[in-house]
């Protein structure tokens, strides 16, 4: 089994606020599991959202 994220190491990584990956795990955009009251992201399920949206160059 895959280690997991907390959101923190999630937004550590994103570099972007906690706040910021929580509203992805409410909306579903981050897919995550609830154990508890706490929500642990798989690091692969992190890179496929990442990549979902990476900008390409159009400009080709």
């Amino acid at each position: 089994m895959q280690e997991l994220l907390t959101p923190q190491e999630a937004a550590n990584l994103l570099k972007v606020h906690l706040r910021t990956v929580y509203i992805y795990l409410r909306s579903g955009e981050l897919p995550a599991a609830k154990v508890g009251d706490n929500w642990r992201i798989r690091p692969s399920d992190l890179e496929k959202f990442i990549e979902k949206r990476m900008v390409k160059d159009t400009k080709k």
